[in-house]
């Protein structure tokens, strides 16, 4: 009697982990497309725009290059083309074509860009002064009419209940801005 229950349990515990890693096998959807940029001399070119077009369904996928010159689009679809296109101001734009993106594929794609004559023209900047932004605004604040304070439903009457009137407040304890209420300043006139 004792080995049966031995081997039932072993085959229990065999079946419990092939579950376990047949479910953790299909977690995986997407692919990535990840690589570096760098100009013809291979010094990294921080700040390079690149965009991925998955062409069958147009749909985009945006970044920039990191200080090391590297980039990376986790969770991108699978199958294919892709475009691919690299660009940063000064250098000749690169379009690279990928065919097609297997489930948990790190697809890498280096570029090395070449520089080109670029002539940019000038840039006008024109400010206004706001009326709401002065040096009497210090922060962001909210005024409550005490019309609103009549009208509003309120059980206790407490400030927590009018508080809540404001986006900023969440919670029961005064909390503002998304901070505890240690680092706020509530004023009641």
């Amino acid at each position: 009697m004792k080995i049966r229950t031995t081997i039932f349990s072993c085959l229990l515990a065999i079946l419990f982990f092939a579950i376990q890693s047949i479910s953790f096998a299909q977690v995986v959807t997407t692919a990535s497309i990840s690589g570096t940029v760098t100009d013809q001399n291979g010094n990294p070119l921080p700040g390079a725009t690149i965009i991925a077009v998955h062409v069958p369904s147009g749909t985009q996928y945006g970044t920039t290059t990191r200080a090391d010159g590297k980039y990376n689009f986790n969770a991108v679809r699978v199958g294919g083309p892709y475009q691919v296109t690299f660009s940063y101001v000064g250098y000749q734009k690169q379009t690279h074509d990928i065919d097609k993106l297997i489930l948990s594929q790190n697809y890498t794609l280096d570029v090395q860009l070449t520089e080109t004559a670029v002539e940019l023209s000038g840039v006008t900047v024109v400010g206004t002064r706001s009326a709401i932004i002065n040096k009497n605004r210090t922060g962001a604040s909210q005024n409550v009419s005490a019309r609103e304070m009549e009208e509003t439903a309120s059980i206790s009457r407490s400030f927590n209940g009018f508080a809540k009137m404001s986006p900023m407040f969440s919670g029961l304890n005064s909390q503002a801005a998304d901070r505890s209420n240690r680092y706020n300043n509530i004023q009641i006139d």
